[in-house]
């Protein structure tokens, strides 16, 4: 699972737990459907660190630990309150919507955005 730069600390030292993702949707041909989550309870992934710049940018770099995904559930990103802003390893919600925004480049939070909530936990360097 990939991670931006400022996030991998918060991954590696347990202060974030949960991420989240947008749906992605997809045209059958027949219809506009979103996605299943390609992130399965009870799997193992590697954290690896966005690559930034350059050959590869947007992809993942070389693993450095490892998760278990614990939870996957669909909702709205609207859905995130103080508690939950704290397990993606922000302060508050106002700086976890920030930092969306930020990252996906969009001008205007949108609560309305359908995301998979992601929960995990950082798996013991000998387990990595």
């Amino acid at each position: 699972m990939i991670f931006g730069k400022d996030l991998i600390p918060r991954v590696l030292d347990g202060s974030k737990t949960v991420t989240r993702r947008p749906v992605k949707w997809e045209d059958t041909g027949f219809e506009v459907r979103n996605r299943a989550c390609k992130y399965k309870v009870g799997t193992t992934y590697a954290v690896q660190p966005a690559i930034e710049s350059g050959a590869g940018k947007g992809r993942g770099g070389k693993g450095i630990a490892r998760i278990l995904i614990l939870d996957v559930r669909r909702g709205l990103l609207g859905g995130v309150d103080a508690g939950e802003a704290q397990l993606e390893g922000f302060p508050s919600v106002v700086h976890f919507r920030r930092y969306w925004c930020h990252l996906y480049d969009v001008a205007r939070f949108d609560s309305t955005r359908l995301v998979d909530r992601i929960e995990f936990e950082l798996l013991p360097q000998e387990d990595a």
